[in-house]
């Protein structure tokens, strides 16, 4: 039989063993060094990787045959990007909130000869309208693959004055609407497990003059994506 003795007296420690408390120690210490040794090779096979690929660099992805969805493709980079993946042999589905523009782009897309592309007039900072018709190109269409969030609006002049409905027009626009197309279509992207959101701008990296808010508002919306 063994016997225990609890000493009960108030302020007493438990008695530990020197040995246990050493071997404590030693554990903990060969556990770092394994970390650390694991870290070293993790950071060469990196770099032994990044060099590989920087003198000779993979295929670049096709997108071929993929379906994407552009906001804004009326105009400007939104029309550029459009035409682009359509010679690359994508779907093109244009969203624009002024249709007639829009209706422009696919003519010339059309005239190139590419793929066939779509357009749908669409208000990105309405929620209930960006399902709606979300819901139409995934029953015209099928599922997006690709989804670029391009529309936005970008006041030039200093933020001091800014009306409070130019304000709320940016924040809708630049950073809501990103929102609500992740929601439309972000759930179907992981549902098929393929797909890709295009939603960054090169100004959030550098300042641009009487452009705080809307560069402020983009970086907001990456950073949180």
């Amino acid at each position: 039989m063994t016997t225990v003795i609890i000493n009960k007296k108030s302020g007493e420690k438990p008695i530990t063993s020197h040995h246990e408390t050493a071997a404590t120690q030693a554990r903990a210490l060969l556990q770092l060094m394994a970390d650390f040794i694991v870290l070293i090779f993790h950071v060469l096979w990196l770099v032994i990787l990044g060099t590989y690929r920087l003198f000779s660099p993979g295929p670049k992805k096709s997108v071929q045959g993929e379906k994407v969805l552009i906001t804004g493709a009326g105009h400007g980079i939104g029309r550029e990007l459009a035409l682009q993946y359509a010679s690359l042999g994508a779907t093109v589905i244009g969203w624009d909130v002024n249709g007639a523009i829009l209706n422009e782009t696919i003519e010339e897309i059309a005239k190139m000869n590419y793929p066939k592309a779509y357009s749908y007039t669409c208000n990105v900072t309405n929620r209930e309208e960006v399902m709606k018709t979300a819901g139409k190109v995934q029953n015209d269409i099928g599922s997006v693959t690709i989804l670029v969030n391009n529309a936005g609006i970008m006041p030039c002049h200093p933020f001091l004055e800014h009306s409070a409905e130019e304000i709320e027009r940016v924040m809708n626009l630049n950073i809501m609407a990103h929102f609500w197309t992740l929601q439309a279509f972000l759930p179907d992207m992981i549902k098929h497990n393929h797909g890709h959101i295009v939603a960054a701008q090169i100004k959030i990296l550098s300042g641009i003059i009487c452009r705080r808010s809307s560069r402020s508002i983009k970086h907001c919306t990456v950073q949180r994506i």
